[in-house]
């Protein structure tokens, strides 16, 4: 299935955001990829737009608690637009801004999954 959403994938363990943003673009998604809170910050000024984003709330960051202060200010910049947050943290909640909690390990079907469920949101 070819799509036009863009996927704004914000995940600092390079292997996993690799392979699954290859998976991703697979599926037809256009995956923008950020490593940390400051790469993604730089890509917003830059113009970046997103349709879903996809962030670890285990962020190594500078200046936030973790990445839950990345999805709260996403979540200010683009109200409604989805957030899934991930984590391999058990400890970790629902973020407020997230819409969905993905907990590692997960599948690649099972986030394509969770993407899907906001189709409505496109139609």
């Amino acid at each position: 299935m070819k799509t036009s959403r863009r996927i704004l994938f914000v995940e600092n363990d390079e292997d996993f955001r690799l392979s699954y943003s290859e998976f991703l673009e697979k599926e037809g998604y256009l995956v923008v990829n950020c490593k940390n809170s400051d790469d993604c910050k730089q890509a917003i000024e830059e113009g970046l737009e997103w349709d879903i984003a996809i962030v670890d709330k285990g962020l190594d960051m500078r200046g936030w608690d973790d990445g839950g202060e990345l999805i709260r200010y996403l979540h200010e910049l683009k109200n409604g637009s989805p957030i899934i947050a991930i984590s391999g943290d058990e400890n970790y909640r629902l973020t407020p801004g997230a819409t969905i909690l993905l907990m590692k390990p997960f599948s690649p079907d099972k986030l394509v999954d969770e993407i899907k469920k906001f189709d409505y949101l496109f139609s």
